[in-house]
């Protein structure tokens, strides 16, 4: 498996996501890799709070690439409709 971390990713220069800390368990996001400024779409699986700022963990669509990114590497989030029920859980 192949890790992606914040500084392999390009951030988003633009506040077009809104809120980033509405981000829940189970959201499609779109990170933009730095090498290739191609985009890719993950499921987020995990958040945790690192020196005040949340840290999401993410999957890959084709499950063999993790990414962990902060808010502002996010360009774009999908609301999953499971979301609210897994974050509850």
């Amino acid at each position: 498996m192949q890790n992606i971390y914040p500084d392999q990713l390009i951030p988003n220069d633009k506040s077009t996501i809104g809120n980033a800390r509405d981000i829940k368990i189970g959201d499609q996001v779109i990170l933009v890799l730095a090498g290739s400024q191609r985009p890719v779409t993950s499921t987020v699986e995990m958040i945790v709070d690192l020196f005040g700022s949340p840290t999401y963990t993410s999957r890959a669509t084709a499950g063999r690439t993790r990414f962990r990114f902060r808010p502002q590497d996010v360009h774009h989030v999908e609301p999953s409709r499971n979301a609210v029920r897994m974050a509850a859980a």
